[in-house]
């Protein structure tokens, strides 16, 4: 579900937005999330009407359900503190599916909905071990060469172009990421 960046090790889950969204139609794409807000879940009245369910509505503590940190807890090391009351606690869609048919014209009113909104951020763990690995190759490669060819110029220019290599594939791969996840 995470889209382009399924299999990038460099991009993480880091928080979780609770958003309302609208639903438009594309020509090419079809539907999908147009505009959204920050920080909203259904009201009472959406509740009572049966288009949502959470439980408590409103929450006892706070604005939002569950506190973001604690959800990203609970997704990301699952364990014992995730149950039925955790659940119960999340806003979820009842009745009919939100549906986006056809064209939007003038007449037809914006349909809209909840959802939860999974923030992805730069792993720099996974960046920082991928940097120690790499500069244990160019070591393993410049020191060789050093010493065996008697050619210490030579081995660090080869280990100046694998650095300046380096920061330039880091650069575009987190301008690519940068522009991908905007």
């Amino acid at each position: 579900m995470r889209g382009t960046f399924r299999k990038n090790l460099f991009v993480v889950p880091k928080s979780v937005e609770y958003v309302k969204f609208d639903l438009i139609n594309r020509r090419k794409t079809g539907a999908g999330v147009g505009n959204y807000e920050k920080i909203s879940i259904p009201s009472i009245k959406d509740v009572m009407a049966g288009e949502y369910a959470f439980s408590p509505c409103p929450p006892s503590i706070g604005s939002v359900p569950i506190q973001s940190h604690l959800f990203m807890h609970s997704f990301i090391d699952p364990g014992d503190h995730i149950g039925q009351k955790s659940v119960m606690r999340l806003p979820k869609k009842v009745g009919k599916k939100l549906i986006c048919r056809g064209p939007l014209d003038h007449d037809t009113a914006l349909l809209y909905g909840w959802g939860i909104y999974i923030v992805e951020e730069l792993n720099e763990e996974a960046v920082a071990y991928f940097l120690t690995v790499v500069m244990v190759i160019i070591l393993a490669v410049t020191m060789p060469w050093s010493s065996v060819k008697q050619d210490t110029q030579g081995g660090m220019g080869i280990g100046q172009f694998a650095l300046a290599f380096t920061a330039l594939f880091l650069t575009m791969g987190l301008i690519s990421m940068k522009i991908m996840m905007a």
